[in-house]
């Protein structure tokens, strides 16, 4: 004997439980076949057959055939007739094609109804299928659950195409049940029984059209379809363990009351259901976030507490499972609500008894899954707005528009979020490939003109250091990005195309140093007729002029990392695939095409659960002062304060002209946080020195002074007076570029020379250049005024030096090539200059070269050289320390010579007095210090090399003597 059996139906609700015996008895030999037969059945298999191969059907149509030789005469499920015991592995029967239930139709209404016993309930098992991939019908066994599926997806009339529709309900090995589903087009439902009561209703349904796919009991026979998924001929068949009894086909859905009927007629006894109470949460309830507790009080006329089987399920979906808790006496189970849309939600609960009696009940609740911070920032305006709390997939939901993003890359979800008045959760970025990429769209990028835009998020960094996009939209000419770099956050905004009376403009940018392993509230703001700003925990960290309108931008828009092309605060990047990838958390990221006001930002701040900012103060600017005029390098002085964080822990910066922010030291003996200027890099004349100090939440506090900058000494006034074509002071500390106090012909620093050494010009406060006589040298580029324009009928070069071996050939200072130029040079302790233009450019050419020198000086001391040449009075005059010291006749104009220009070494060809070197490369590098060196395209005057020999040395010379 199996023990209980249990028979299944499909069609409306039950209330009613039956209770059925281990052997049922049935009323009458035949009364359960002749109950069937008069309700309508065109098909009914008793299964009672002793032997044989054939399958008898009652109705005298639809004999079929036993396959494999399944267990005939097996104990009955229903009465004293026998089953039939399928083994699992290949038995199975096969029922012929036949008008009554496949190949006619259409059907309106169809009913099967069978009796099982299985042995094993876990496997996908068939007990009844008949159709295909198309139109069709099935009852099996999957996952401890009994499912019935109907299906007709080809469009055969007004009623079709409809399905797959399916039901399920939990059941046990070796336990009998009685099974019955039901489809009817006139009400649209499929039902399902076990035992009499209806565990489940779908709508959807319509006409079962004709379908040729074979019949099969115990197996499937040909194509079927289950609830997750289709399978065709030659698919597994899914045989079926255990006993089956009794199997008919109606083509008409019985009501209930004739299923209960049959099944009291097979043995059992009709009883109640149990009763359920969704108890929580309750109607209409808004409820939120992905753990909400759904909770259902039940009992049973039979079954004691606890012992019931409930499950749950939202808007008609999958049921989930609940579990007894005995401390609230309750089934619970947990909903997460996030996926669900904002709205009216429809939960419903039922419970089933031991002998599959159900009941279900339920009603409706508000998700509403964005907290107050949310509410807010969509309250706002926000035109897109991805919370990033998705707990899977791979779509980046936004709430508010139609721009989804994609996740690509794998980033983490569901990591802890990262606003503290906000449950929900973010997303974490390995930095690795991980990012969001946002579609194009009018209201983002490639609509436009934008008049105003902000972007707002959260972020929490793994990593400063290295360059990481938070945030991105556009290319290399019109855009807005926001990124960590070498521990400052950057905003960046650009519109470098003339699109309109606003533009073009940028990159305009605002950094503020931040931390890793710190979580920040981001804003960014976008006037197109006033300023960039940036916001960090709502206080202003930076604010910039001169923007105006963003125009249609469509490259990629990227969270996470850069998405094609993207301006940076130091260049341009354009690359067609992603890189910059973020790594840390990222949450809440909205897009808005207004300005936020600052008051906004900070309420958002607020409302997530963050104080604003509160500022550091910058004390107070000791030095320099505002009173003073500044010459050579300056210390720089501040003292500033924090609310929260101790002396000495700010990181204080200062920058002049909105140029780049240098660092500062904390002096605890002073309590200054000290640096140093070198004014020289400045052009003289009055600039803004500006000093923000940042505390630990990256808060920005900041003051700022004029100040006037005078490093003209009398020298370089007199220098400058006499109109040089290119001046320079060689009194840079730092950096690669000789600035020419002209404006005009900056140079180069090449090979490493030593910056910053001490003045050689007496009178001086500035600083010169020291090169090594190996590699060092000044670069200066061809320029019209030196060398490229002409024809020069008078040149003068004024030069200031400290050789430290005057026995090497070294080169001062030349220009030109062999053809035509100039040059300075030692060698084996003379002074040398030279002067040519051998070409036949015009009247007075070809000359030369002409060469003047003198012996009169010494190394390790400085000297003033100037060479003059004076085609007016055909001479090349050499002057040393303000006195003439030789000269030669036969010169005449100098033309253009493109050949390169080099101070402190050749610099390709040169001409010397002993001869031309033709070299296209560098050699005979000067070893010691060069300081001032000018060039005029004048004649200076023995009155004028005097002048600026007295202003330089100061009336220093004497301590040459």
């Amino acid at each position: 004997m199996r023990g209980l059996r249990l028979f299944v139906a499909l069609t409306a609700a039950a209330a009613m439980m039956i209770s059925l015996p281990a052997a049922a008895s049935a009323q009458g030999g035949n009364a359960y076949e002749t109950a069937v037969l008069g309700d309508g059945a065109v098909a009914f298999w008793s299964l009672a057959d002793a032997s044989g191969l054939t399958a008898a059907d009652a109705t005298g149509n639809n004999d079929a055939n036993y396959r494999n030789g399944p267990t005939l005469g097996a104990t009955g499920l229903v009465s004293f007739d026998n089953a039939v015991d399928f083994d699992g592995t290949d038995d199975h029967i096969k029922v012929p094609n036949s008008t009554d239930i496949n190949t006619g139709g259409p059907y309106d209404g169809r009913t099967i109804e069978l009796w099982f016993n299985a042995d094993v309930t876990f496997r996908r098992q068939v007990l009844f299928e008949e159709g295909g991939v198309t139109r069709g019908l099935s009852a099996y066994l999957f996952k401890n659950r009994v499912y019935v599926n109907a299906w007709n997806i080809k469009n055969d009339d007004v009623s079709t195409p409809w399905g797959p529709v399916w039901l399920s309900a939990p059941i046990e090995a070796d336990t009998t049940y009685h099974l019955a589903m039901t489809i009817d087009e006139a009400s649209g439902k499929l039902k399902a029984y076990i035992n009499g009561s209806q565990f489940g209703q779908q709508s959807g349904v319509g006409k079962l059209f004709a379908h040729s796919a074979r019949v099969g009991i115990g197996a499937m026979w040909d194509d079927i379809r289950y609830h997750d998924l289709s399978v065709t001929s030659n698919g597994t068949r899914n045989y079926f363990d255990g006993v089956l009894d009794n199997v008919a086909v109606y083509n008409t859905a019985l009501s209930q009351s004739t299923i209960q009927s049959h099944t009291a007629i097979g043995g059992g006894t009709v009883g109640t259901a149990p009763s359920v109470t969704l108890v929580a949460p309750a109607t209409e309830t808004v409820v939120g976030g992905d753990s909400v507790l759904i909770q259902a009080s039940a009992t049973d006329d039979v079954d004691p507490t606890g012992s019931l089987t409930a499950n749950f399920r939202i808007d008609g979906g999958a049921w989930q499972n609940m579990a007894f808790n005995g401390g609230s006496g309750k089934y619970e189970g947990t909903w997460d609500a996030t996926p669900y849309s904002e709205g009216s939600h429809a939960i419903q609960v039922r419970v089933f008894d031991s002998h599959m009696a159900s009941k279900a009940k339920g009603h409706s609740v508000i998700v509403d899954n964005i907290s107050a911070y949310g509410d807010t920032v969509i309250a706002d305006g926000a035109v897109a707005y991805w919370r990033l709390n998705d707990s899977s997939g791979t779509t980046a939901v936004d709430v508010v528009g139609n721009l989804d993003g994609t996740y690509t890359g794998g980033p983490a979800l569901n990591a802890s979020g990262l606003i503290p008045s906000d449950s929900d959760n973010a997303v974490d970025f390995d930095g690795q490939d991980d990012f969001v990429a946002i579609p194009n769209d009018t209201v983002l990028n490639s609509g436009g003109p934008y008049t105003a835009r902000s972007v707002e998020l959260w972020f929490e960094a793994d990593d400063v250091n290295s360059r990481q996009v938070i945030f991105e939209e556009g290319g290399v000419t019109r855009g807005l990005a926001t990124y960590v770099d070498q521990g400052d956050l950057y905003v960046v905004g650009w519109n470098t195309k003339n699109d309109d009376v606003t533009t073009p403009w940028g990159p305009e940018w605002v950094s503020v140093p931040v931390f890793a392993n710190t979580a920040y509230h981001l804003v960014l703001t976008l006037d197109g007729s006033g300023d960039l700003v940036g916001y960090l925990n709502g206080l202003d960290f930076g604010t910039v002029s001169n923007v105006g309108n963003l125009f249609k931008h469509n490259a990629g828009v990227g969270l996470g990392a850069m998405d094609d092309d993207v301006r940076f605060h130091d260049g341009s990047v354009t690359n067609p695939n992603q890189d910059y990838f973020f790594d840390g958390t990222i949450d809440d990221v909205a897009v808005y095409n207004s300005v936020l006001s600052s008051s906004t930002v900070g309420a958002h701040t607020v409302l997530g659960g963050e104080s604003v900012a509160v500022a550091p103060s910058v004390d107070q600017i000791e030095e320099p002062s505002s009173i003073e005029t500044l010459a050579g390098t300056v210390d720089v002085f501040v003292h500033a304060s924090d609310n929260a964080d101790p002396s000495g822990s700010l990181v204080v910066q200062w920058r002049i002209d909105g140029g780049s922010w240098n660092a500062t030291t904390y002096n605890g003996g002073t309590s200054h946080y000290e640096g140093s200027w070198d004014t020289t890099q400045v052009s003289d004349g009055s600039h803004t020195l500006e000093v923000r100090a940042i505390d630990s939440d990256s808060a920005v506090g900041s003051d700022s002074i004029s100040v006037d900058v005078d490093n003209s000494s009398a020298y370089s006034a007199e220098v400058l007076s006499d109109n040089p074509v290119a001046y320079w002071r060689l009194g840079e500390s730092s950096g690669s570029t000789a600035i020419d106090e002209t404006g005009n012909n900056d140079a180069t620093y090449v090979g490493g020379p030593t910056l910053g050494a001490t003045s050689v010009v007496p009178n001086e406060s500035d600083t010169s250049v020291d090169f090594d006589g190996v590699d060092d040298y000044v670069n200066i580029a061809t320029s019209s005024d030196i060398n490229t324009g002409g024809p020069y009928n008078g040149r003068t070069i004024e030069l200031w030096f400290d050789a430290d071996d005057i026995t090497t050939r070294q080169v001062l200072f030349e220009e030109g090539g062999v053809t035509r130029g100039l040059s300075i040079y030692l060698d084996q302790g003379t002074l040398y200059a030279t002067a040519w233009n051998t070409a036949n450019d015009g009247p007075g050419t070809p000359w030369g070269p002409v060469t003047v020198s003198t012996t009169g000086h010494s190394a390790d001391i400085w000297w003033q050289v100037v060479v003059v040449l004076d085609e007016a009075n055909d001479a090349l005059v050499l002057y040393l320390d303000g006195l003439e010291v030789d000269s030669d006749i036969a010169v005449g104009e100098l033309f253009s010579h493109s050949a390169k220009v080099g101070l402190g070494a050749m610099n390709d060809d040169v001409v010397f007095f002993d001869g031309a070197v033709t070299n296209s490369g560098l050699a005979y590098f000067f070893n010691g210090q060069l300081d001032d060196v000018s060039i005029y395209n004048t004649a200076l005057t023995s009155t004028q090399v005097g002048d600026h020999f007295t202003a330089g040395a100061g009336g220093l010379e004497l301590e040459k003597l």
